[in-house]
């Protein structure tokens, strides 16, 4: 644990944006259903759209808090889209 904090602490002091995981699958009600049967590795098909969405809703979120120039049209294009999307279960 400690190397995970060392490298989340490097990450933010170097203003890398960070998706966390270990957050999401710690709130999950029942994580260890993420894997196939119940064993922490690959995910299975819920774990793996969980950390999709995760992924594209921490992505959209950045690029809308910096909405600019510098972000291209399609991907914020994608990020609407991508909110309006039903989630998957």
């Amino acid at each position: 644990m400690v190397e995970r904090t060392a490298i989340l602490r490097a990450l933010d002091a170097n203003d890398f944006d960070v998706v966390d995981m270990h957050k999401i699958f710690r709130a999950h009600s029942d994580p260890l259903s993420l894997f196939p049967m119940r064993v922490p590795g690959h995910y299975n098909a819920e774990g793996s759209a969980l950390v999709a969405q995760t992924v594209a809703s921490g992505i959209c979120t950045t690029v809308a808090d910096r909405k600019s120039d510098e972000s291209p049209s399609a991907l914020l294009q994608a990020c609407e889209a991508f909110s309006r999307a039903p989630l998957t279960q």
